[in-house]
């Protein structure tokens, strides 16, 4: 049972290739604008049909390209929040609701779902009357109200202000908790995918790139496209300098382990030395060197394939006025401040790479909350030192 969707559709330009299941749950598909995330809901709705491929409902086929199977929307029992609510206008709220609902249940029906969206008293108001959130308590009402096996939500939240947004997210959560129907919406907001969901997907260019429960996927996002989606700020391309055996299998970090930051790229004698230290081969490795961030790193072969680029998450480095006070990271790099920019309860640092002859490099973001932050407020120029772990970084193709 759930949804099982895998289809493709082309466009001059653009081709949309995606496949993921829904079970009972909330599920996120993240991405930036143009991305393929609300075509894919136009497709499962049957406002849009696929040029191949399958989607099921509840063992319910409601496309399938070889089949020559292809329902209606009114068929599918498949709920959509338009982005712009979509309410008819020269209907009132109470009308609005009851438009899918069979007519001999349609008042009691009605009547339970003003009452659950605390809608009483405006049952007689057109929609041009009520507020951007009242809209959507309206157009939540409506699409419940018809029973969809299926609930797709595009955008939901784009349109409000933060304290709405926030009340509504509370309000999809419990529309789920009361109701125990599927949950698919598509977002470009990391915030509402992590606060919202259960499993999420990547999608980048109309193509999934990664699925997974949504700790997994922050945690480990696979690609440079889904690393910044999900915010990570700092990505930079790494280069093989060298295979070698690792040094030390304790020394080595998940599928990472370091090698002391220089300001010159090692070169291929140094990087290709082996030290043997036990009996027993250490598991082969791979020296890296990142250009942008003036570091090197080892990371174990197997793990490292297909590795284009790193990326390390703003809140994860460390920075100091003085280099002893970042003893406890394995890879200390020289930055000068560019510019600074406070939030209301964190500073972001931008702040770009300095190399031994004083040549600027790549930029790191760094990002500290307001009660953590001991540095003062320093002017644009400032030399600063910062501190990386590479334990922190993700691996990106």
């Amino acid at each position: 049972m759930g949804l099982t969707v895998a289809i493709e559709k082309s466009y001059p330009g653009f081709t949309l290739e995606t496949a993921f299941d829904v079970e009972d749950e909330i599920f996120a598909v993240l991405g930036e604008s143009g991305c393929g995330k609300s075509l894919t809901l136009k497709c499962i709705a049957g406002i849009e049909k696929p040029d191949r491929g399958r989607i099921v409902l509840n063992d319910r086929v409601l496309y399938d390209s070889e089949a020559g199977i292809n329902l209606p929307p009114q068929q599918r029992r498949v709920g959509y929040l338009f982005q712009q609510y979509a309410l008819f206008p020269n209907m009132t709220v109470a009308e609005n609701i009851g438009v899918a609902v069979p007519k001999d249940k349609r008042e009691a029906v009605v009547a339970r779902f003003i009452r659950d969206f605390s809608l009483d008293g405006m049952e007689s108001q057109a929609p041009a009357t009520l507020s951007g959130g009242q809209k959507q308590q309206v157009a939540l009402a409506r699409m419940l109200a018809a029973d969809p096996e299926l609930i797709l939500l595009d955008e939901p939240l784009s349109a409000l202000d933060s304290n709405l947004r926030m009340e509504l997210q509370l309000q999809i959560l419990d529309v789920f908790d009361r109701y125990r129907k599927p949950i698919l919406f598509v977002s470009h907001s990391r915030d509402e995918v992590y606060a919202l969901s259960h499993r999420l997907g990547i999608i980048h260019g109309g193509h999934m790139d990664c699925v997974g429960a949504k700790e997994e996927v922050f945690a480990n996002p696979e690609t440079q496209a889904g690393a910044r989606v999900t915010g990570c700020k700092n990505i930079a391309g790494i280069e093989v300098v060298a295979a070698e055996q690792a040094a030390s299998a304790s020394a080595e970090m998940p599928g990472i382990s370091e090698i002391p930051a220089g300001s010159e790229k090692p070169d291929e004698a140094e990087a290709s030395r082996t030290s043997v230290v036990s009996a027993a081969p250490d598991p082969p490795a791979v020296s890296f060197w990142c250009e942008d961030w003036q570091l090197s790193f080892k990371g174990r072969a197997e793990e490292m394939e297909g590795i284009a680029a790193i990326g390390i998450r703003a809140h994860e480095i460390g920075v100091a006025l003085d280099r002893e006070d970042l003893a406890a990271f394995p890879i200390v790099v020289r930055g000068r401040l560019e510019r600074s920019l406070p939030m209301p309860f964190e500073t972001f640092r931008f702040i770009r790479v300095v190399d031994d002859e004083g040549r600027l490099h790549g930029r790191l973001t760094q990002a500290a909350p307001e009660k953590d932050d001991h540095l003062p407020d320093l002017p644009a120029g400032s030399d600063l030192w910062l501190g990386l772990d590479p334990g922190d970084f993700l691996k990106l193709k």
